[in-house]
């Protein structure tokens, strides 16, 4: 069993959260999606700036973000590596929150494997052949998925494996769809990526 990896923004009532900018750019990282090794590790962690778009005393970043950069929680990583998860590079990162005088210990994260696994077949969207394919469903052709953790070659999208869900689905606000051709029929299984949960889109 397979599931594309996503995550839910968290928020106050009153819609506040943490804007991250991650469009740092690292010496020799061409790209954080392509799965290319980085040849030099940072030295130093790397410092990402985030602001808080209202008055909200218990904020707390969403446990990954999917963007310029791959961004995963301590927790997120510690649990891949206890479960001996190796297709990834993890480079420390610092979240700061200037204003409130809040850093949060984060990983940028670089998924090494990229897989074309996906089952067009069955998949959904627009323009699937395409360069600029958007899926409204996503499934992955399991006799191609070779790997726990990767990334589709198509669409970027960020698959797990079940044991990989098991290890991380105590932790809130990330979200687990179905990939599999067995389970994708109904509805829960179904994920619009046209409608992007992700605050100001």
């Amino acid at each position: 069993m397979f599931y594309t990896l996503d995550y839910d923004y968290p928020m106050s009532p009153d819609n506040d959260y943490y804007d991250i900018d991650d469009g740092v750019e690292i010496d020799g990282v061409v790209s954080w999606t392509t799965g290319g090794v980085v040849a030099h590790a940072p030295s130093a962690p790397i410092v990402i700036d985030m602001e808080l778009t209202g008055d909200w005393p218990d904020a707390t970043p969403p446990p990954m973000k999917i963007g310029h950069m791959l961004l995963m929680s301590h927790s997120m990583v510690e649990a891949l590596r206890g479960i001996g998860v190796s297709s990834f590079d993890a480079y420390p990162v610092f979240l700061r929150d200037r204003a409130n005088e809040r850093c949060f210990p984060y990983f940028a994260v670089n998924i090494l494997v990229v897989l074309d696994a996906l089952d067009r077949s069955s998949s959904e969207g627009v323009d699937l052949d395409g360069p600029m394919a958007i899926f409204t469903k996503i499934v992955v052709d399991e006799s191609k998925a070779q790997a726990d953790l990767f990334r589709l070659a198509v669409s970027g999208a960020i698959v797990v494996s079940e044991r990989v869900k098991e290890a991380l689905e105590h932790i809130p606000f990330l979200r687990f769809e179905r990939a599999s051709a067995s389970f994708v029929g109904s509805a829960s299984a179904e994920h619009d990526w046209l409608e992007d949960t992700t605050p100001g889109s």
